[in-house]
């Protein structure tokens, strides 16, 4: 076993032949990518220490870079960067960068909701409500 990242992809369909290639798996640095960009940069104080009450959340920021590390590929008529359609010729997708991203429509709601099912590991202790039988005898709310 690797305690390294493999780099899988899985194929997501979208219907009328457009799909997205998404990573199964992200790394610690990128992990840490998408919380930079959701928590933004820290104030420091006046003793050179960073300030962890201070500074706004950016979810969409941190949704964008997600998608712009988890996005493998795209493709189909629906990604092509001509938008005279159909066209003669096969269709070559638009590259995946943030503006891009950002000027998807709806399906971008849909990609998101795909990479957050795919990416979280559930747990039999997470999913699944411990029944009296499993609970601690010595926790005081048994």
């Amino acid at each position: 076993m690797s305690r390294f990242v493999q780099r899988a992809v899985e194929r997501f369909e979208l219907g009328d032949g457009d799909w997205v290639d998404l990573r199964t798996r992200v790394t610690f640095g990128e992990r840490n990518l998408i919380q930079a960009k959701l928590l933004g940069p820290r104030p420091i104080d006046s003793a050179g220490r960073i300030n962890p009450a201070g500074g706004e959340v950016d979810l969409n920021a941190a949704n964008l870079e997600l998608m712009r590390l988890v996005i493998a590929g795209w493709g189909g008529a629906g990604f092509c960067a001509r938008d005279d359609h159909p066209h003669d010729g096969e269709c070559q997708a638009r590259p995946i960068t943030i503006e891009n991203i950002v000027a998807l429509d709806e399906t971008a709601d849909r990609i998101l909701a795909e990479i957050g099912r795919r990416l979280v590991t559930k747990t039999p202790d997470f999913t699944t409500p411990s029944s009296g039988a499993e609970q601690d005898p010595n926790r005081s709310d048994a």
